[in-house]
């Protein structure tokens, strides 16, 4: 799992546009996205965990192409065998 760090907005944010990539790409319902999206819009940061790396950054790329600040939250996994 990878995750995708939310840190705030800039200036002509779409967060209509935003909470429907939240739904489409997380699977989350309208009210949940729209949480997160309020607490963007209030300053507070937002983690998010997505499936793999490419989808962590398909979303963060799709996000700052909305006005959002954000970065990739990789977690440092190594696997022995």
């Amino acid at each position: 799992m990878s995750k995708v760090y939310f840190t705030g907005w800039q200036s002509g944010f779409q967060k209509v546009q935003f909470n429907a990539l939240l739904r489409e790409r997380l699977g989350m319902s309208l009210s949940e996205a729209k949480i997160l999206v309020d607490k963007l819009l209030s300053n507070e940061s937002v983690l998010v965990t997505t499936l793999n790396v490419g989808e962590a950054t398909y979303l963060l790329t799709q996000a700052q192409a909305l006005g959002v600040v954000g970065e990739l939250a990789l977690e440092n996994t190594s696997e022995t065998t």
